[in-house]
């Protein structure tokens, strides 16, 4: 029971085809070319042989790549899509189509539509991780799925949050607000000299 959170959303929702891999991220820009879309649409291949995470796509040649970066953005921040720019939005529109005739599925599908399937955790506590650098789509999955369960226990610390650029929000962590009686702050830092923690925060 212990795995990432898009690990196990994978699992929720089947083990779908991937749309992030080399082959799917082809048969994506294949797709442009023999349907006449725009070429603004086109991905450029993963960097690694199997998939890619959210922040990959920044750093791509082609010019869809950033397109989908901020796809992937707003999605994880839960940005309504009416509040989305046209150009972002008429991606969307494409890749959603996309993936439906091939039944691929991306990586934030792992979180978005695992919550409409039941928990794949068997058990009767959720402990959750780093929660500085989840977005509000992963908290809202966390939340979905601990309704199932006696206990959900949200470990993290703002001050170490990395994962902005794709969307994670510290403040979720306390999203819905949560009692004081049920928050547990620690005194000191365990990790290093308090010279060095000092320095740090300064």
């Amino acid at each position: 029971n212990i795995g990432t959170l898009h690990a196990r959303g994978y699992e929720a929702i089947g083990r779908p085809p991937l749309a992030e891999t080399a082959e799917g991220v082809a048969a994506w820009n294949q797709s442009l070319v023999d349907n006449g879309l725009p070429g603004k649409f086109l991905l450029s291949p993963p960097k690694h042989h199997d998939a890619f995470e959210h922040g990959d796509a920044v750093n791509g040649v082609h010019p869809g790549d950033q397109l989908f970066a901020r796809l992937n953005l707003v999605r994880a921040q839960m940005i309504p899509p009416v509040m989305w720019t046209s150009d972002v939005r008429d991606f969307s529109n494409y890749w959603e189509a996309w993936k439906g005739e091939t039944g691929r599925r991306d990586f934030a599908d792992f979180i978005d539509h695992a919550a409409d399937f039941g928990c794949p955790i068997q058990g009767r506590a959720m402990f959750v991780d780093e929660a500085q650098d989840l977005s509000a789509l992963e908290m809202r999955l966390i939340r979905r799925w601990a309704d199932s369960m006696d206990v959900l226990t949200v470990v993290g610390d703002a001050d170490q949050a990395l994962y902005g650029w794709r969307g994670a929000d510290p403040h979720v962590m306390t999203q819905p607000p949560i009692a004081d009686e049920h928050t547990i702050v620690l005194p000191r830092s365990r990790r290093v000299p308090p010279a060095v923690h000092k320095a740090a925060l300064q």
